[in-house]
C-alpha cells in the first residue's frame, strides 16, 4: 500500500512539476511579448519625435520666408516712394515747360 501512495505521490509531483514548466514557458512568452511591444512603442516614440523636430524646422522655414517677404514689401514701399518723387518731379518740370 505505501508502494502505492509512492507512486501515486510520485505520479502528482511529475504533474504538478509538468504544471510549473508549462507555467513558466508562459511566462517567458510574456516577457517575450512585452519586449516586442516596448521596441514598437520605441520605434512610434521615434517617429513621433522624429515628425515634432521636422514640424520646427518648417516652422523656421516658413519664419525665414516670412521674413525674406516682408523684406520684399518694405522694397517695394521704397520703390514706390521714389516712383512718388520721380512722378512729383516729372510734374514740376512738365510746369515749368
Amino acid at each position: 500500500q505505501s508502494v502505492e501512495q509512492i507512486a501515486t505521490l510520485i505520479g502528482v509531483s511529475s504533474q504538478v512539476t509538468g504544471q510549473v514548466i508549462e507555467s513558466i514557458h508562459q511566462i517567458q512568452t510574456l516577457v517575450q511579448d512585452g519586449l516586442v511591444q516596448n521596441e514598437k512603442s520605441l520605434d512610434s516614440f521615434e517617429n513621433i519625435s522624429k515628425t515634432v523636430d521636422s514640424t520646427i524646422s518648417e516652422f523656421e522655414s516658413v519664419g525665414i520666408q516670412i521674413e525674406e517677404l516682408s523684406n520684399i514689401v518694405e522694397k517695394i514701399g521704397e520703390s514706390s516712394e521714389s516712383l512718388e518723387t520721380a512722378a512729383s518731379q516729372l510734374e514740376q518740370t512738365i510746369e515749368t515747360f
